[in-house]
């Protein structure tokens, strides 16, 4: 009798322990919960710990310019999905940012030189999101000196900055079809036709065979101001998440306050699942004990 008396109260304390152990986990779970809630608005991990730069997208719309000679080269389209251009730039910030900081890949930091197949010896020298990595030749004879994101250099070896890294503007091909792909505009540049200023659109069409290693297709003066660069990328095309879709992750691809909810939970269930298995298996060890 006194055997089995003591196996009993053992097995009441095991119940005991195990539902203290489940009413730990609710409360962990309910704080857990509150302390997600309220820092729903902390900003997420950067990809370079280093990094005092947001790696935010500029939203469609949005008019403010960027605060450095780069900028996040990530843009979010209203209609969804996240044009992200920053593998086609020449800035090596931004590229290790997209390669994600600590990665083994090559970083080219050498402009791009596109020679005009419709104007005889007529050069441009570009850059994506930021300026250019080394002044042209000709632009240093002339002694300019203000660095912008794309210059012209014309078989009489003129030299013409054809917009500003602070000018940046940038719209879907197609606002209801972002799918077709994005155009980066910049402004302001040399004076051109009287009091008119150069401008530069960089059209990249949402072509998927086209990789970073792609260039621009062609370069397309309008006329003495404008000048067009249509370049066909894979970068052209909005990228959407499975997370986006599932709806843990907003439109600039931050962690939604659901996905943060989802997280915890798991989280804590996890915990409480193991917390029960090993309850249960030291349980089931000292009962074996018990009644030997």
């Amino acid at each position: 009798q006194m055997c089995i008396r003591d196996r009993y109260q053992r097995r009441v304390r095991g119940l005991f322990r195990r539902r203290m152990a489940g009413a730990r986990c609710l409360l962990l779970l309910a704080a857990t919960a509150l302390a997600v809630r309220a820092d729903g608005d902390d900003k997420d991990y950067e990809y370079d710990p280093f990094d005092d730069q947001s790696d935010d997208p500029d939203m469609e719309g949005s008019i403010e310019p960027p605060k450095n000679i780069w900028h996040a080269c990530r843009f979010g389209a209203k209609k969804g999905g996240i044009f992200d251009l920053r593998a086609l730039s020449r800035n090596e910030q931004l590229l290790r940012a997209h390669y994600r900081w600590g990665g083994d890949h090559d970083i080219e930091t050498e402009d791009w030189v596109h020679q005009d197949v419709t104007q005889y010896n007529v050069t441009y020298y570009l850059n994506v999101c930021a300026d250019v990595i080394e002044l042209p030749e000709a632009c240093k004879k002339l002694k300019k000196v203000d660095p912008a994101p794309a210059y012209q250099v014309t078989n009489t070896g003129q030299c013409k900055t054809l917009g500003f890294l602070k000018t940046f503007k940038w719209k879907p091909i197609d606002t209801h079809d972002p799918e077709k792909g994005m155009i980066l505009v910049y402004k302001n540049g040399d004076k051109c036709d009287g009091n008119r200023r150069s401008s530069l659109r960089m059209i990249f069409t949402c072509s998927r065979g086209f990789d970073s290693e792609a260039g621009p297709m062609v370069v397309y003066q309008r006329d003495s101001c404008n000048y067009d660069v249509v370049w066909p990328s894979q970068y052209g095309c909005p990228s959407s998440s499975a997370l986006q879709q599932l709806g843990l992750q907003n439109d600039v691809g931050k962690t939604s306050s659901t996905g943060k909810w989802v997280f915890g939970v798991v989280v804590l269930l996890a915990i409480c699942a193991c917390a029960g298995y090993f309850w249960q298996k030291r349980d089931a060890t000292v009962g074996a004990y018990s009644s030997l």
